[in-house]
């Protein structure tokens, strides 16, 4: 699975399916795609020559943030559910080999936004999850715009420390 903040989806179907072909990534959560869709139920395939690849999207806007999630066709039929939470945050629960995935994307908010809509992007994620039942996998793609540093402080086992 790929995370990719890809700035805006305008113009880049056609390398986000390149990528995901090269690499055999199956599954890419993407943030800040800038598109406008509050149907989850409209999807598009991304330029490719035999629609390996199905973009499920949303957003309110296309000035600004904006969700999305990408799977390979092998998915494309497990696919049982689509909930757009806000433009910050997308779920598909999915069902492969007679176990139930949720797939998130999310996209935090930045440094410059206000600490209410931080602590609303928060409390809907939190929601989110707490409303996955515990028999279920969770996949988490997601730009938290985070400064981590450079140093581990402890947390060596998933902070290289290159912050």
């Amino acid at each position: 699975m790929l995370t990719w903040n890809i700035g805006s989806l305008t113009g880049k179907s056609k390398e986000i399916a390149d990528v995901m072909r090269r690499r055999n990534i199956e599954i890419a959560c993407l943030q800040e795609t800038k598109w406008q869709n509050t149907n989850v139920n409209k999807c598009r395939y991304l330029e490719s020559d035999n629609d390996e690849y199905k973009l499920y999207y949303y957003g309110k806007t296309s000035q600004r943030n904006g969700v999305g999630i990408v799977l390979h066709k092998k998915y494309h039929e497990g696919v049982i559910k689509i909930v757009g939470i806000n433009d910050r945050v997308l779920q598909i629960k999915l069902v492969l080999k007679n176990e139930i995935y949720n797939i998130i994307s999310a996209y935090a908010p930045q440094t410059g936004c206000d600490n209410t809509e931080k602590a609303e992007f928060y409390e809907k994620l939190e929601e989110v999850l707490e409303n996955i039942p515990s028999n279920e996998l969770i996949l988490i793609g997601a730009d938290f715009n985070a400064h981590v540093g450079k140093v581990a402080d402890g947390y060596e086992q998933c902070h290289g420390g290159f912050g």
